[in-house]
């Protein structure tokens, strides 16, 4: 049975879900954050530390530290977070890497808008035809879901709206890949011909997921200190359960997390 502390964590994370998805500063102010953190705890927990400290960057158990060879200075600065599974909560301390002797993490860093924007182009996760036709939607960068390629005009203004438009695209690239794969899971205990059709049933919903793909943009940019996209706020439907918010922001900050390490191994792989 849980108890009170892991009732209020519980209580704490949906009144924040909520809050973010009201307030399109908090959003924005939020999505700073995630951009900043180098952890891969699940959104619930990433929600918790942005309460108890927003300018943490990468959190892990003194366990994980201590197997990392790292050391944890200060105990007494413990961030209390989830654990176990969603029929079985409890919960357990984390510690900041500010707090251990471990050292900051190496930031990459570019000349100028132009080198950020070819290096995006260079380490596409997929092919990128550069084309003289217009796009639907009167977008200049689109990605084609089924033959899983960017198409991208050749009538940009300047480097930031290239880096911006192509960072949505390859998050809709990643956002297409983890919903396929939400989608297929259901269909794993069905009849394998039941199955087969499910897969062949699968399409990529790119308007539902435009938002998070626009919001992984805007992190990417904010991560390598690059201008970053605006964001349109979309109020939260009331009709929209919590857990199905969490999902999507969880979803978001995976697709982000694809991207900075495409970008990250694609630098050195080009250096």
């Amino acid at each position: 049975m849980e108890n009170e502390f892991v009732k209020s964590l519980l209580k704490y994370v949906d009144d924040t879900t909520k809050e973010l998805m009201d307030d399109p500063d908090r959003y924005k102010a939020f999505l700073d954050y995630l951009s900043r953190m180098d952890s891969r705890l699940g959104i619930s927990n990433k929600i918790i530390i942005y309460g108890y400290d927003k300018a943490a960057t990468d959190v892990r158990t003194m366990m994980a530290w201590n197997m990392a060879g790292i050391t944890v200075l200060r105990m007494d600065n413990p961030i209390y977070i989830l654990s176990g599974n969603e029929a079985d909560h409890s919960f357990m301390e984390v510690f900041d890497i500010k707090h251990t002797n471990a050292a900051r993490r190496r930031q990459l860093t570019f000349q100028d808008s132009g080198s950020f924007a070819e290096t995006v182009v260079d380490v596409a996760p997929c092919k990128i035809t550069f084309t003289d036709k217009k796009l639907e939607n009167k977008l200049k960068c689109f990605y084609d879901s089924e033959k899983k390629e960017i198409l991208v005009t050749n009538d940009y203004k300047d480097f930031d709206e290239i880096s911006q438009n192509l960072l949505r695209e390859y998050a809709h690239f990643y956002l297409d890949d983890i919903y396929r794969e939400i989608y297929q899971k259901k269909y794993n205990k069905s009849e394998p011909v039941k199955k087969d059709q499910a897969v062949k049933d699968y399409h990529y919903n790119r308007d539902a997921h435009n938002a998070e793909a626009l919001s992984a943009s805007y992190m990417t940019c904010k991560r390598y200190q690059q201008k970053p996209p605006d964001i349109p706020f979309i109020r939260r439907n009331p009709t929209v359960t919590l857990n199905a918010l969490r999902s999507g922001l969880g979803n978001m900050d995976t697709a982000f997390r694809n991207i900075i390490m495409t970008i990250e191994e694609g630098r050195d792989a080009i250096a």
